[in-house]
Parts: C-alpha cells; sequence; structure tokens
C-alpha cells in the first residue's frame, strides 16, 4: 500500500470513529447553532471572560446574521468557491502535451500558497493524469469542512470575542465542538499531506516534471521509433479532401468553358450541382482549418520548446568550455529566433482561428445558384439579350465561387506546409539532441536530483565529445532561421477576410 493510500486510510477511519462516539445528549443544541453560540457567550460572562456589553455586542451581531438576506449570508461562501475554482483552472492551463517552457520551482510555489490545501500546486505539475482522484478528495474534504464550519466562521468573523469564549469554556461533548474538533484534525491532516510535504518535495517534484514532459518531449516515443507525429497524422487525413476540392474545381473550370463556348443554356444546369457542392466543401474546409489551428498552435510551441533547450544547451557547453564549435554569439541568434518565430506563429494561430474565407464561399455560391436561375426567367426567344447578360454573369458567379474556395484551399495548404516544416525540424532536433538530453538531465530520478542539485554534481561533458550532434543542431537552427521569412509572409497576409467580430 502507498504511503498516500494509508494516510486516506487513516484520515477516513478517524473521522469515522470520531462522529460515531458523538454523544447525543445535548441534540438539541445540535440543531440550533445559535442556541449553542448563546449559551458558550453567557457562560464567558459567568466566568468574567467578556462584559455585557461585549456579550449584547455578540448577541445582537449574531441574531443580525441569522435574520439576513440569504445571499448575504453565504456570499463569502460563494467566494470562496470562486476563487478555489478560479486557482485550479488557473494551474491546470497547463497541458502536459504542450509545454514550450520547463515548470519553474517558484511558480509551483506561487500555487502551493494560493490553493495548497486542495492540491492546486498538484493540478499545476501533474495535468490532467497523475493524482487525480486524491486531488479531487481533498477538493471534496476542504469544501465539506468550509461548509460544516462556515456559520461558526462567520460568527467568529462578526464577534472575535467568541474565539476567548470558545477556548476558555471548551466542552468538547457538545455536538458543535464535536464537529469543530474533527475538522481541525481533518484540515491540520490535510495541511500536512496538501502543503507541509509538497514544500519539501516540490524542487524534487519539478526537476522529474520537467525532465519527463519537457527536455523528453511528449512525442520524444514516437520520434525516436520513427513514427508519424500527431500533426503529420492530421494532415494525412486532410490532404484527400484538399485533393478532392482541387479535382471538382477544375472539373468546374473545364465545364465552364465547354459551356461558355458553346452557349448551351441547357447546359447551365449543371453548374446548380456544382454551387450546392462547392459550399458543402466550403464547411469542409472550414472545419479542416480549426484542426489546422490546433496543429499551429501545437508546432508553435514545439518550436518554442525546441529553441528553449538549444540555447539553454549552448549556453551550458559554452559555459563549461565544452566545444570549439559554439560562442555566445550562437546562444543570443537562438533566443533572437525563438522571440520572433514564436511571435509569428502566434499570429499565424490567431489568424487561422479568425479566418472568414467559408462565409465569402456561402455568399458566392448562393449568388452563382440565383445567377443560374435567373438565366431561366427569360425566354430565350424573345429576350435574348438579358438571357445572354444573365448567362455571363452565372459564369461570372461561379467563377467567382471557384476563385474563393480555391484562395482558401491555397490558404489552408501553405499553412499546413508550415505545420509539416515544423514537424521535420522536431524530429531532427529531438534524434540529435538525445544523447546530451542523457548526459546532462540523465532519468530524473531521486539519487540524480540529489547529486546534481544538492551535491552540485556537474556532468562530465569533455571538449568535442559531441561535436557532430552539435553540427547537426546548428542545422535545426539554421533550417528554423529560413523558416522565419516564409512564417512572417504569411503572418503578415493582409488580403485573408477576417470575422468582423474577432478582428
Amino acid at each position: 500500500m502507498k504511503i498516500r493510500d494509508f494516510l486516506l486510510f487513516l484520515l477516513i477511519t478517524v473521522m469515522t470513529a470520531m462522529f460515531c462516539s458523538c454523544r447525543t445528549e445535548d441534540a438539541d443544541l445540535k440543531k440550533n447553532k445559535v442556541c449553542t453560540t448563546q449559551k458558550y457567550l453567557r457562560s464567558g460572562v459567568d466566568n468574567d471572560i467578556i462584559t455585557v456589553e461585549e456579550f449584547e455586542s455578540a448577541n445582537r451581531n449574531i441574531e443580525s446574521y441569522q435574520q439576513s438576506n440569504p445571499v448575504v449570508k453565504y456570499a463569502f461562501f460563494v467566494l470562496f468557491l470562486v476563487y478555489m475554482g478560479a486557482t485550479i483552472v488557473w494551474a491546470w492551463q497547463k497541458d502536459d502535451v504542450e509545454t514550450p517552457e520547463p515548470t519553474t520551482v517558484w511558480g509551483t510555489y506561487l500555487f502551493l500558497f494560493l490553493g495548497g490545501l486542495w492540491t492546486a500546486h498538484l493540478f499545476h505539475l501533474t495535468g490532467q493524469n497523475r493524482n487525480f482522484w486524491w486531488r479531487i478528495l481533498s477538493i471534496i474534504i476542504i469544501v465539506t469542512l468550509f461548509s460544516l464550519n462556515y456559520s461558526a466562521l462567520m460568527f467568529y468573523w462578526r464577534t472575535p470575542e467568541m474565539l476567548t469564549v470558545y477556548w476558555e469554556n471548551w466542552d468538547w461533548h457538545l455536538a458543535n465542538n464535536y464537529i469543530l474538533l474533527v475538522s481541525w484534525m481533518v484540515l491540520a491532516f490535510m495541511f500536512v499531506v496538501n502543503v507541509v510535504i509538497p514544500a519539501l518535495m516540490i524542487p524534487y517534484w519539478v526537476y522529474n516534471y520537467n525532465n519527463r514532459m519537457f527536455y523528453k518531449v511528449p512525442e520524444h516515443h514516437a520520434i525516436m521509433k520513427g513514427y508519424m507525429l500527431l500533426a503529420e497524422e492530421d494532415y494525412k487525413k486532410q490532404t484527400a479532401n484538399l485533393d478532392s476540392i482541387e479535382q471538382h474545381l477544375l472539373k468546374v473550370d473545364a465545364d465552364a468553358e465547354t459551356v461558355y463556348k458553346s452557349h448551351d443554356f441547357d447546359r447551365i444546369s449543371t453548374f446548380l450541382g456544382h454551387s450546392e457542392m462547392m459550399e458543402t466543401e466550403g464547411d469542409n474546409l472550414d472545419s479542416s482549418v480549426e484542426i489546422l489551428a490546433t496543429d499551429i498552435y501545437r508546432m508553435r510551441n514545439s518550436v518554442a520548446r525546441n529553441l528553449y533547450i538549444m540555447g539553454e544547451l549552448f549556453e551550458y557547453l559554452v559555459k563549461n568550455k565544452a566545444t570549439d564549435l559554439l560562442n555566445y554569439k550562437h546562444v543570443k541568434e537562438v533566443w533572437d529566433i525563438r522571440e520572433r518565430l514564436v511571435a509569428q506563429m502566434d499570429k499565424l494561430y490567431f489568424q487561422s482561428l479568425n479566418q472568414n474565407w467559408n462565409h465569402k464561399v456561402s455568399r458566392a455560391a448562393e449568388h452563382a445558384t440565383d445567377a443560374v436561375n435567373h438565366v431561366y426567367d427569360y425566354d430565350p426567344k424573345t429576350q435574348q439579350e438579358r438571357v445572354m447578360r444573365a448567362f455571363v454573369n452565372a459564369l461570372n458567379d461561379v467563377g467567382e465561387c471557384v476563385k474563393i474556395l480555391r484562395l482558401f484551399n491555397q490558404f489552408t495548404q501553405k499553412r499546413w506546409n508550415v505545420v509539416l516544416e515544423c514537424c521535420r525540424h522536431e524530429k531532427y532536433f529531438v534524434f540529435n539532441y538525445e544523447i546530451f538530453r542523457k548526459e546532462i538531465m540523465g532519468r530524473g530520478t531521486a539519487f540524480q536530483f540529489l547529486k546534481r542539485k544538492i551535491l552540485n554534481e556537474k556532468p562530465k561533458i569533455t571538449l568535442n565529445e559531441f561535436n557532430f550532434q552539435e553540427k547537426k543542431i546548428l542545422e535545426v537552427l539554421e533550417a528554423y532561421k529560413r523558416m522565419l521569412p516564409m512564417v512572417e509572409s504569411l503572418a503578415g497576409d493582409t488580403t485573408i477576410p477576417l470575422r468582423e467580430d474577432k478582428k
């Protein structure tokens, strides 16, 4: 049995024993917390712990609280729940799959300070996977303790004199005091398990977490085995759709040319089907761009992570004089490229989220359909000129729909090319960085943490021992530099229609 499981079992046993042993002669007091409180206050007067004036003031405060509006009475309880939820959501924002920077010790201590009792620091460190049920149980326990003692807390807040009275006249046989006693014991247990122990363990937990989730990237296994990355799998699924759309557009072009040359009004009805199909294809491309935006964000974090590790590695090698290939100029260059490339990929991501191509495709398809139907509003024999004008308008509107859809297709394909480029660099970097990771970071065990963080033992990297890998990693840096102008060009494209409400 794990230590945490044993402590949980012990906690439940103690709570059960304490509640089951509660005496019953004070059942009336158990039903009315106000009566219990007033009894204590009166005993405080009798024992000269508080004055009569303090008793009367405290009594008025208690009765005022009991008679107050429920919204006012429970406002602090709601605020507490909102605060608890906010700390958890803030801590949980960092996804295990997308970690562009290493987790810091001070950041984890911050979450321990803000919400350690309900394990906000564990949400920050472990994301969605590890210790999930303990985190949920901790939240339930804290909310339950707060609920059971909420009225008492409000009484204390309004009447601080009660604290002295309770302390001097403690009778743990009373029902309210029983709940308070058990609550203090449970709270002390939670404080030790969720605050004291983590306060000692956080430096190691952060070291271990970064080793597993940052320096050893989430798709490490797939890269080392030569498998496809998630973004590449997404692109493979979308390629067939993109190719199918392009083939259909070529067919529309061919049909339009045939109809225009022949002036065959009857054959223009075929464009009605084309227009409806192009509207559906616009919807499909819109869904494809949503997947594309997710993969752009994933690759944005991949670029940020890889260049961060690269800069850290170069700085380590130069500082420890373990290279004659690198210098601080390379270190500065890495951080500069990282800042610029990440900023441009952020723009690319939001651009993909906000694109408005689909609405333009829909409008053009509707106009094309109306124009096609308009041809049949005139008699070809008696209104030749109007028929020809409607005929030309129909072809033009169909052509506009094809043009927009093709631009939409190109918009998608160009950004998929950026994603694929990032995937190639990701694989190349991780594969060549692996030998440095093993030497510098190790396996993230407690023994290695002790040697490297406590005993300050440094990895033994001799001059030029990894010269070949250094050259390969420099190639990745050059590849990112070559990719930067392309990303800047796409991110700065001002011809893309953006949604009105998201500009």
